[in-house]
């Protein structure tokens, strides 16, 4: 994984390792995959974009589940040691990367842009008015337009704040239709 000059590549880097991690507390929860896991998980918050850690929880979380389902034949509930040790190795891993997070979100209550929005100086189109756009946008990110050269804005919402940021392409609209 390299995506250079972005720090989402620092992070992300992370990911196969936060899941093999996660298989093994699922395969084996007495093992080293606790405290493996707890160590991964405190990384990728310190690793330069949260987003993209968050992003990656979530996916652990899934396979971490599917994964649970898998070994213990749908029976989760006999498999409470995978569910205590994941836990506590996310906890601890919160904790270790509460190092770089807490004095992130200290500064994010003063930073130019939230005060600017606090004193409602960035319009924000709210999402429940445009419906229809932004699901276009889901699958046709491009098809309001963007700020890039020779292109124009048909949308009043920027390119990166808006759905098309979520891009998941139409194989996400298929899977929603009927």
């Amino acid at each position: 994984v390299a995506w250079l000059c972005y720090p989402l590549s620092a992070t992300a880097v992370w990911l196969p390792w936060l899941f093999w991690a996660t298989e093994l507390v699922v395969t084996r929860p007495r093992g080293w995959g606790g405290p493996l896991l707890a160590c991964i998980v405190g990384i990728s918050l310190v690793s330069g974009h949260l987003e993209t850690a968050a992003h990656m929880f979530l996916g652990m979380g899934c396979f971490g589940l599917c994964r649970c389902l898998e070994v213990s034949r749908g029976r989760i509930w006999r498999q409470p040691t995978v569910v205590l040790v994941a836990a506590m190795a996310c906890v601890i891993g919160f904790g270790l990367g509460a190092i770089q997070q807490l004095p992130t979100f200290e500064y994010l209550q003063s930073s130019g842009r939230v005060l600017l929005r606090q004193a409602k100086l960035i319009e924000q189109t709210p999402s429940g008015r445009n419906v229809v756009p932004n699901f276009v946008g889901l699958a046709f990110p491009y098809l309001l337009g963007t700020s890039q050269p020779g292109s124009r804005m048909l949308s009043a919402v920027n390119f990166h704040e808006g759905a098309t940021n979520g891009y998941a392409s139409f194989t996400f609209l298929i899977l929603l239709a009927p």
